[in-house]
């Protein structure tokens, strides 16, 4: 990002994309091919915080199924606010 002011316009795209319950319908819109990716980087994330943290396997299953969300939801988000710099960059040239 250049400046602020481009951080302050992803930062609201977002935002009504979220209030308006659009994000979902965006996620459900990414190819497959890009999904599966998406699911691996997750995956490797959650991999990578067993590994730092090897407690972790003596934790109740539900928790560690929230923090597999958790990453999930930050992939997929970390691509959408991608998608929407690139507009953003698109809609300004």
């Amino acid at each position: 990002m250049k400046d602020r002011n481009s951080t302050t316009q992803l930062g609201e795209l977002w935002v009504q994309a979220f209030d308006k319950k659009e994000l979902d319908k965006k996620i459900k819109s990414i190819d497959p091919v890009i999904q599966l990716m998406l699911d691996k980087i997750a995956e490797m994330r959650l991999e990578q915080l067993i590994a730092l943290t090897p407690e972790i396997i003596k934790w109740k299953y539900q928790s560690v199924v929230t923090i597999q969300q958790h990453i999930s939801w930050c992939v997929y988000q970390g691509y959408l606010l991608g998608e929407f710099e690139q507009n953003l960059a698109e809609n300004t040239l």
